[in-house]
């Protein structure tokens, strides 16, 4: 069968596609441009064409997964009741989402470790996350607004905090062994103990942690 042609957005996307799951496979370091341009099936100076080099690739992939985590987190959060749900909604999304989005959290882990080395990528990598943490801040203070969430919540705090155990989460379920799928009462437990402490209807005899 002969080769379709792409057009040029068509290749791009290609491209983009490929790049990220080699880069959520071997990281930054561990990819180069030659071994891109041979999965996508076209020369180096093609691929040059479309991007400057590794590193312009590699911001343009973030970006993408970037805006799929947080579509698919609003598309979780929205038309929920209050801002609560909203939130546990978005968890749920966050820590069980799709199986063919795996690779977006290992993409993730290794822009994390490639952002140590590259000064050029450390904003980059965090603006992500800062992205990320407002979106959920926000949930938090629409909660304390129409009471499902406790007023004495502090946004910043309970929000980067789910984020990261979330994110952790997410990453520990991507790595369990093969065949092991969580239960929905697992998902639920888990989801229970990022959200539930800030619930203005869940009694608990110890303050959380960040009061401290």
């Amino acid at each position: 069968m002969a080769n379709v042609k792409l057009t040029r957005i068509e290749r791009r996307q290609d491209i983009l596609q490929k790049a990220g799951r080699y880069f959520s496979l071997y990281g930054y370091d561990g990819v180069s441009v030659r071994e891109i341009a041979e999965a996508c099936k076209v020369n180096e100076a093609l691929l040059y064409k479309h991007f400057a080099g590794k590193e312009d690739l590699f911001r343009e992939v973030v970006k993408g997964l970037g805006e799929l985590i947080d579509g698919s987190l609003r598309k979780a959060a929205q038309a929920k009741p209050d801002g609560l749900s909203a939130l546990r909604s978005a968890v749920k999304a966050m820590v069980y989402g799709p199986e063919e989005n795996l690779h977006v959290y290992a993409f993730l882990v290794h822009g994390m470790a490639a952002s140590e080395r590259y000064e050029s990528l450390r904003e980059l990598v965090r603006d992500g996350f800062v992205k990320l943490n407002d979106f959920l801040q926000t949930l938090i203070e629409r909660g304390i607004k129409d009471g499902t969430v406790k007023p004495e919540t502090d946004p910043t705090k309970c929000a980067w905090c789910i984020l990261s155990r979330g994110l952790a989460a997410r990453i520990t379920t991507a790595l369990r062994p093969e065949g092991i799928t969580p239960e929905p009462s697992s998902d639920d437990e888990t989801i229970g103990i990022l959200v539930n402490c800030i619930a203005s209807n869940h009694n608990r005899d110890t303050g959380c942690f960040l009061d401290s």
